[in-house]
C-alpha cells in the first residue's frame, strides 16, 4: 500500500487492521466531542506490528508494516478516505481532467510545510512547492536499486520510459526531467499521459507517490530507509529497528477538523515489533496497547468485556488475496502442464475459509464481475495425466523446495500432503523470515512459494499488475520486484492493456476479468483464500475506522482522556 506490496498474509493469524478517519478536503467529516473539546488533545497511541519494518523509503516500501508507519509521516497529492476507500484531496486541494483523459492538472494547497529536520540549512522545514512533487515523481521514473516502483508509471506518463532507460544506461537526463511531469507554477502540477488513464488519481494514492524534500534524499540517500521527512500529521522522534518507532505531533500540520481545530489530536504514536501474538494480546488486556488484531486467543472473558463495553471489535473483508506462486521461467514450473497438474491436485475447498468462494487473483470488489470467472474442479486423475503429458512421473520429478514465511508451515503442510497423495511428489518445505522470502522470490531463486497481496489501492489493476509481462526484467538475473512469478503471456497482456486504456468502468472491469481468467487458465499462481481481518480496541479510543486495506490514517484519533 504498497509496491510491490508483496506481503505473505499469515494463514492462521488475524492481523491488526484498524483504519483511521481523515479529512475530505482540509477538514474531517467527524462532528464529535473531539472537535469541540480541546481537553481531548493528547495521548500516545500504542500499537504493535507483526513484523519488523523492512524499508521506510517510499520507493522501496513493499510491505504493510512500513506503510502503517510512513502513512502518518508522508502525504501525496491525493489519499484515500479510510471509511469508504474513495479518493479525496490531500496535498492537492483540487484537480482537473482533460476531455481526452490524458492530462491531469493538480492545484496544491498553500501553506503546507515539511517537518523540521537536519536536512534543511536552518533545521526548519520549508513550504512545499510543485517542484517538490516533480522531484519525487521524476524519482519514480529513474532507474535505481532503491526504486521498486517504476511499474506504476511505465508506459503511462509521457517520457517516463525514456527517462528510465537513460538513467539505466548512465546517460545524461533531460534538463526538464520527465517530459510528462510539468511544473506550471509554484502551486500547479500537470501530468501528461500516453493514453487515457482514468484511474490515475486512484493510482496516485500509492505510497510511491508520497512526497519528501530533495534535501532529505541528498543528505540520507540509502539511509532514507530509516529516515523520514514529510508533510504529514506526525514526524519521527525515534527509529530503532526491531525495537520501536516513535512519532510525535506535527505542530505545523495543515489539516483541521470540521470546527477549525488543529489536527492531529494525539501527541504521538508508538509502534513496537513484538512477534509473539499471545504476548501482544496479554499486553493489550493489561492496557499496554490501545488496540490489537491478535484475536486467535479470543476467550469468553474478552467476549464479556465486549458486551460490557470495555472493548470494541471491528471486522472487515480485506482487499487481499493469498496464493501459491510458481516460478514460470525455470523447470519444472516453466511447463504450464506441470502448473496445471498442481492446480488439479490441490483441493482449494479444504484450505480456504468456510463459505468463501475462491476464483481468481482479484478478490470480490465493487463493480468487478467476479461471477464470470470459471475455476477448474479438483481432479486428481486429471492431475496425474497432466503430469504425464509434461513428461514427468513421481520418480523423475525434480526435487522442489516449497518456500513459506516462518509462520506458514500449517498451510504448507496441507498442500504438501495433497501433492504427495495426488501426484506422488514430495515437496521440501523451507520456512524463511519474511524479508528473506521476499529476496528469494524477487531474485528468482524460489521455484514454489506461498505469497499474499494486500491492495495498494482499491482497483483490480493493482492485483493484475503482479502478472503483467512488462514487469519482468529482460535479464533473468535482475530482481523482479512486482511480477515475481516472471510470468509472460501475450493473451493476459492484451486484456490487461485494453483495461488500462478503457475509460468506461464496466467495460474496463470486463477486460480485467478476462485477464484474471487467463491467470486461472495458465496458472502462474493459484488463489487459495481472500483475507479477512478483525481488530479489538479499548473503548476510550475514538475515530478508528476499519477497512480491508489496512490503510492507517491517525490524524483524527483521540482518547476520552489523554493517555500518558
Amino acid at each position: 500500500m504498497k509496491v510491490k506490496r508483496n506481503f505473505y498474509l499469515l494463514f492462521t493469524s488475524i492481523f491488526l487492521t484498524v483504519l483511521i478517519a481523515g479529512c475530505g478536503t482540509n477538514k474531517t467529516d467527524d462532528n464529535n466531542d473531539a472537535s469541540k473539546k480541546s481537553s481531548l488533545y493528547g495521548g500516545v497511541l500504542r500499537l504493535n506490528n507483526e513484523f519488523d519494518f523492512r524499508n521506510l523509503y517510499p520507493l522501496s516500501l513493499t510491505e504493510t508494516v512500513s506503510h502503517r508507519i510512513c502513512n502518518q509521516v508522508y502525504e501525496s497529492l491525493v489519499d484515500l478516505d479510510p471509511k469508504k476507500l474513495t479518493v479525496r484531496p490531500a496535498l492537492a486541494e483540487k484537480w482537473e481532467v482533460s476531455d481526452d483523459v490524458k492530462t491531469f492538472t493538480f492545484h496544491l494547497r498553500k501553506g503546507v510545510y515539511f517537518h523540521d529536520a537536519p536536512c534543511f540549512p536552518d533545521g526548519k522545514g520549508r513550504e512545499l512547492k510543485a517542484d517538490d512533487i516533480k522531484y519525487c515523481f521524476d524519482k519514480i521514473c529513474e532507474y535505481s536499486p532503491m526504486n521498486q516502483m517504476f511499474w506504476l508509471v511505465q508506459d503511462k506518463i509521457k517520457g517516463a520510459n525514456e527517462y528510465y532507460q537513460l538513467s539505466k544506461e548512465n546517460k545524461p537526463l533531460p534538463k526538464g526531467g520527465v517530459e510528462g511531469i510539468k511544473v506550471i507554477d509554484d502551486y500547479t502540477l500537470q501530468i501528461d499521459l500516453e493514453f487515457p488513464f482514468a484511474i490515475l488519481p486512484t493510482v496516485l494514492t500509492h505510497s510511491a507517490f508520497w512526497i519528501y524534500p530533495k534535501e532529505a534524499f541528498d543528505m540520507y540517500k540509502e539511509d532514507m530507509r530509516v529516515h523520514m521527512v514529510g508533510t504529514g500529521p506526525f514526524k519521527p522522534k525515534k527509529i530503532k529497528e526491531g525495537d520501536a518507532v516513535i512519532l510525535t505531533r506535527n505542530e505545523k500540520y495543515w489539516k483541521k477538523d470540521s470546527l477549525g481545530n488543529q489536527l492531529p489530536y494525539l501527541d504521538g504514536i508508538k509502534f513496537t515489533f513484538v512477534h509473539d501474538p499471545e504476548i501482544v494480546f496479554l499486553s493489550f488486556k493489561k492496557g499496554e496497547y490501545d488496540f490489537t488484531g491478535y484475536l486467535s486467543v479470543f476467550s469468553k472473558e474478552i467476549n464479556d468485556d465486549i458486551k460490557n463495553k470495555r472493548y470494541k471489535i471491528s471486522n472487515a473483508q480485506a482487499l487481499g488475496v493469498n496464493y501459491i506462486a510458481f516460478n514460470c521461467v525455470t523447470e519444472p514450473f516453466k511447463n504450464p502442464k506441470v502448473r496445471k497438474a498442481f492446480q488439479a491436485a490441490i483441493d482449494i475447498s479444504k484450505i480456504s475459509p468456510r463459505n468463501q468462494e475462491i476464483k481468481g487473483m482479484v478478490p470480490p470488489m465493487t463493480d468487478y464481475p467476479f461471477y464470470k470467472l470459471e475455476v477448474p474442479e479438483f481432479d486428481p486423475l486429471k492431475a496425474k495425466n497432466l503430469l504425464k503429458e509434461a513428461g514427468y512421473t513421481k520418480d523423475n520429478f525434480p526435487k522442489v523446495t516449497f518456500y513459506v514465511s516462518n509462520d506458514g508451515d500449517a498451510l504448507a503442510q496441507i498442500i504438501q500432503k495433497m501433492i504427495d497423495e495426488n501426484l506422488g511428489i514430495k515437496l521440501n518445505i523451507q520456512p524463511l523470515p519474511y524479508s528473506k522470502l521476499s529476496d528469494f522470490t524477487e531474485e528468482g531463486k524460489a521455484q514454489l512459494w506461498l505469497n499474499g497481496w494486500l491492495a495498494d489501492y482499491p482497483d483490480p489493476e493493482n492485483f493484475l499488475n503482479l502478472f503483467y509481462g512488462k514487469n519482468v526484467p529482460e535479464d533473468i538475473n535482475e530482481r523482479s520486484f512486482i511480477n515475481s512469478c516472471r510470468y509472460k503471456s501475450e493473451k493476459f497482456d492484451h486484456y490487461f492493456e485494453m483495461a488500462l486504456k478503457t475509460v468506461d468502468v464496466a467495460e474496463r472491469n470486463n477486460f480485467y476479468a478476462l485477464a484474471d481468467q487467463t491467470i486461472i487458465d495458465e496458472v502462474p499462481a493459484i488463489a487459495h483464500s481472500y483475507s479477512s481481518y478483525s481488530a479489538l480496541y479499548h473503548n476510550y479510543v475514538h475515530n478508528l475506522y476499519f477497512n480491508g486495506m489496512k490503510y492507517y490514517k491517525f490524524e483524527a484519533v483521540y482518547f476520552d482522556k489523554p493517555k500518558k
